[in-house]
């Protein structure tokens, strides 16, 4: 995993994008419909040099939806799931982007501007993420419309 320096934040990680967990979960579990179109996708984006930002939230939704029986007919084990992810970010390509002292600002003023509450609040947040660190978010929620001042894009999308 790459250690970037907050230093960073505004100017944007040169062909970086930050990633939503929808994405993340239809390409480890069989059971989406876009599985094999969003596996490929994803061991291409491993493979690659562009830098991939996995957020916390998405890693604790991908960690808490994938070990969910309630959720999924086939749940990862615990340990399965850990290791998934923790593989992911031992990757040389990948980071963690935080939230940097800007973050508050941004996150409200989308709040605000999108007329986000309830459950586009995690939403909201990602995208704030995106924002101040000049990253795209790639999703597959075209919810995150909503948001003019994001630069997202599905993926898998033709």
């Amino acid at each position: 995993m790459i250690d970037l320096a907050a230093g960073t934040t505004g100017s944007g990680i040169a062909s970086s994008c930050l990633v939503d967990v929808n994405l993340l979960l239809w390409a480890y579990h069989r059971q989406f419909p876009r599985h094999d179109a969003a596996r490929a996708w994803w061991e291409e984006s491993l493979s690659v040099g562009r830098l991939i930002g996995i957020p916390w939230p998405t890693i604790v939704a991908f960690f808490s939806i994938s070990t969910d029986h309630r959720v999924l007919e086939r749940p990862a084990e615990r340990d399965e799931a850990a290791a998934t992810t923790q593989g992911w970010l031992d990757r040389p390509n990948t980071w963690v982007p935080v939230p940097t002292d800007r973050h508050s600002a941004i996150f409200f003023d989308l709040l605000r501007s999108s007329d986000a509450a309830a459950r586009h609040t995690p939403d909201c947040h990602l995208a704030a993420l995106a924002i101040e660190w000049g990253l795209e978010l790639l999703t597959a929620d075209r919810d995150f419309a909503r948001y003019p001042r994001l630069q997202w894009r599905n993926p898998l999308d033709p």
